[in-house]
C-alpha cells in the first residue's frame, strides 16, 4: 500500500491527536482491533469504544485528582492509548469507575486483543497512555507497511 506524503502526514496527525470525533474514533479502534486477527471475528464490528480514563469522571474521584486540568484530561481521554473496544453491556458496567474496578470488568471479556493487553497494567497513568498510544501507532504503521514516525 502506498500513501502520498500528504495522506501519510494526515494519518500521523490523526493518530497522534486526540480522537474526539466519535465516528473516526470508532473506525480507528475497530480497525486496529481487527488488525490483530488473521480472521477478525464479527463482533468487532459491533464494538463500542471504551475510554479507560473516562470522559466525565466524577468530581473528587481518583480520575479527577490524577487528571485535574480539563484540557490535559481531554488530551489523554481521547488519546488512542486510552481507547479499547468493548461490548455495550460491559461498557455500561465499566462506566466512570476507578481503574481497579474497570480492570475487573475488562477481565471478564478477554476476547478483544486491545483489551487483553490491559491485564498487565495495575494502574492507569499518563505514562501508560503515552506508551500504549506509541505502541498502537507503531502497530498500525507496521500493518500498513509504512515507515514509522517517532512523535510524542
Amino acid at each position: 500500500m502506498t500513501f502520498d506524503r500528504g495522506a501519510y502526514n494526515k494519518m500521523v496527525r490523526v493518530l497522534t491527536a486526540p480522537l474526539h470525533d466519535p465516528v473516526i474514533r470508532r473506525c480507528i479502534v475497530r480497525w486496529t482491533e481487527a488488525s490483530f486477527w488473521s480472521e477478525p471475528p464479527g463482533y468487532i464490528g459491533r464494538a463500542t469504544v471504551e475510554h479507560v480514563l473516562p470522559q466525565n469522571p466524577p468530581a473528587g474521584s481518583d480520575w479527577a485528582l490524577e487528571f485535574p486540568d480539563d484540557d490535559d484530561r481531554f488530551q489523554y481521554t481521547h488519546a488512542l492509548g486510552n481507547l479499547v473496544p468493548l461490548d455495550g453491556e460491559r461498557q455500561a458496567a465499566a462506566g466512570n469507575r476507578p481503574y481497579t474496578e474497570k480492570r475487573g470488568v475488562y477481565a471478564d471479556l478477554p476476547r478483544f486483543e486491545m483489551l487483553a493487553a490491559l491485564a498487565s497494567e495495575p494502574v492507569w497513568t499518563r505514562d501508560i497512555i503515552k506508551r500504549r498510544k506509541k505502541a498502537l501507532i507503531r502497530h498500525i504503521f507496521e500493518v500498513l507497511d509504512l515507515p514509522i514516525v517517532e512523535r510524542r
